[in-house]
């Protein structure tokens, strides 16, 4: 009898160290899942704006005037302030649509748009092009009410045969036309010199 309830003593004192082990081993995994939640959170803390009223994902922006579209904005995220009338927007690409039926692209690393007034300032690695001309500088801004793309940044415009250096520009897309300011200095093919 007593050999009987020492097994009896045994076996529950085996799940019960079985079931403590087993408290503990879910018990650590949820701490540790609980861990990473809270670093998830602390990064999307430090990356979001404080003062932003909204923050989205992946948008799509498009101005009009008199039923005709002037340009379409996309980018892969966005901070909305309200309160400074600023859309905050991080990997843009802007269609900007000219009379003639052409198009010209932008492309940049970050923007701001100013919602009150459609004028937009990018920044980082900002490339506009059109089908004949590429032109690369680090800081844009474009004046909806003008349609007037400037830069007071360094460009390089080229056709792929000729290159052109400049310490600013503005580029009308209203005329399709573009003027150069500062030191410019250029290495032209015949083929554009002809045209």
């Amino acid at each position: 009898m007593a050999a009987n309830a020492y097994h009896r003593y045994k076996g529950v004192l085996l799940w019960l160290i079985v079931g403590i082990l087993g408290g503990i081993a879910v018990t650590t995994i949820i701490l540790m899942q609980r861990r990473e939640i809270v670093e998830d959170v602390k990064t999307i803390k430090e990356e979001f704006n404080p003062q932003a009223d909204a923050t989205l994902g992946k948008i799509e922006q498009v101005s009009t005037k008199n039923g005709r579209t002037e340009w379409r904005l996309i980018a892969d995220s966005a901070e909305m302030v309200e309160a400074s009338n600023r859309l905050k927007l991080k990997k843009i690409f802007v269609t900007f649509y000219v009379k003639d039926g052409g198009e010209v692209y932008l492309t940049a690393k970050h923007g701001l748009v100013d919602t009150s007034t459609n004028d937009i300032e990018v920044t980082g690695n900002v490339v506009v092009q059109n089908e004949i001309y590429q032109m690369t500088t680090e800081q844009l801004r474009y004046r909806d009410q003008e349609r007037l793309l400037t830069s007071d940044s360094p460009v390089n415009l080229t056709d792929g045969a000729s290159a052109l250096a400049a310490d600013g520009m503005q580029y009308d897309l209203e005329k399709n036309r573009a003027r150069f300011t500062g030191n410019v200095a250029g290495l032209f093919s015949k083929e554009f010199l002809l045209q």
